[in-house]
């Protein structure tokens, strides 16, 4: 099966005497709907994608109007490096301008829960950028299975919560370790 590859497109617009709506767009521009791994609510955006990318640092780290494309791990072998990555956009700031965004986390192996963390720091403080700017959270997680690792369907699982909202957004995507 080839690879997905996830270009990454969103719009932020003002409405009147509401929050800015958030939207999730493919690289065509066309608005998306929901995902299991990629979902607005209440205007709040979140995205947890696993993937093969190497340097998906230097994708991101590029100016705002580069819009980096990430492939997605569908499948991962023995061996090889994956990166767990959440992000969030358009998360609320309070009065002063700050954000708070926790994240509740989880990764699943075929026979058990391995990693299961509640309300770490994601993103917090004041925010470069504009309301509806996409940031990549501090939850950023390598994985390499080994082969004392089971073979089989993972799972990881993020809980994004703004909490100057508060809202949460319920994340999962999964890939198979063969």
């Amino acid at each position: 099966m080839a690879p997905c590859v996830f270009a990454l497109l969103f719009l932020a617009a003002a409405a009147p005497a509401l929050a800015q709506t958030f939207v999730w767009k493919d690289g065509q521009g066309h608005a998306e709907p929901d995902s299991a791994a990629r979902k607005t609510v209440s205007g709040v955006g979140g995205w947890l994608l696993v993937t093969s990318d190497e340097d998906w640092e230097a994708k991101w780290n590029t100016p705002s109007t580069n819009i980096p494309a990430f492939t997605e791990a569908g499948t991962v072998t023995l061996g090889k490096r994956v990166f767990i990555l959440a992000f969030v956009a358009n998360p609320t700031r309070s009065k002063q301008g700050d954000v708070n965004v926790t994240c509740d986390f989880e990764i699943e192996r075929p026979n058990q829960v391995i990693t299961h963390q509640n309300d770490i720091e994601c993103l917090k403080g004041k925010p470069l950028g504009s309301e509806g700017t996409l940031y990549l959270t501090k939850q950023i997680v390598g994985f390499v299975g080994d082969k004392e690792d089971p073979k089989g369907k993972w799972i990881v699982r993020i809980t994004i919560k703004d909490r100057n909202r508060p809202i949460s957004i319920p994340l999962e995507t999964s890939f198979t370790l063969q």
